[in-house]
């Protein structure tokens, strides 16, 4: 197994960023979950803010797109239509929580709430500036336990990339590593972030990050 060694030493990592946030690199999300559903084209995200005042920001959305299509292929154009419509779905989960999660859910919780809906899953973490990220999942083999592990996937990985720029945040992305409905294996996590920024910056052996936390 490769072993990560986190240092002070700055890698150029490129995060595409929004709102001053970093995002997840997407490799780590197909990678993981494809880890954990074996099959899962087609399912989507969404990744909002909202602020203490309920101003929503979207911060981030995509889908696994179908291995065996190429970029000409007409079916590519369903598989996008298709996305567009899961995204609507899922802003509006969202959208319909958000008030519970900021004033309840979140705060009964450690910092974290989810929820599920007929075959979406969703999850609120808390943030700086007493506002709230929301993110939603929705599986294309409708199952909800993979759902809310993608769902924490992402959340842990907002918090690790932007633990030096929001400590909420981290404190509570720590908190999912207890429940072991969102992360069962932190390890493999960490792993499968980590692969995907080695990955992505071609970097060999060792990683060295400025700012993400050791274990």
């Amino acid at each position: 197994m490769q072993v990560y060694e986190i240092k002070k030493e700055p890698v150029n990592v490129q995060f595409k960023q929004s709102t001053g946030m970093f995002l997840p690199l997407f490799v780590g999300i197909d990678d993981m979950c494809r880890s954990l559903n074996g099959s899962c084209d087609g399912s989507a995200f969404v990744i909002v803010h909202y602020d203490a005042a309920g101003k929503k920001t979207e911060l981030d959305r995509n889908f696994i797109r179908p291995q065996y299509l190429g970029e000409d292929d007409d079916s590519q154009i369903d598989a996008i239509h298709t996305a567009h419509q899961n995204y609507l779905a899922l802003e509006q989960f969202l959208d319909e929580n958000r008030d519970y999660a900021s004033w309840e859910g979140c705060c009964q919780h450690n910092g974290y709430c989810k929820l599920v809906h007929n075959d979406d899953a969703a999850l609120f973490i808390q943030c700086k500036d007493r506002g709230i990220i929301g993110v939603a999942w929705r599986d294309t083999m409708n199952n909800t336990d993979v759902g809310l592990r993608m769902c924490a996937f992402i959340a842990y990985y907002l918090g690790l990339i932007n633990s030096e720029r929001d400590r909420t945040l981290w404190q509570a992305t720590t908190c999912l590593e207890k429940d072991t409905s969102l992360i069962a294996d932190v390890k493999s996590v960490k792993s499968t972030i980590f692969e995907s920024i080695r990955t992505t910056t071609e970097i060999t052996g060792k990683i060295k990050i400025e700012g993400i936390p050791q274990d």
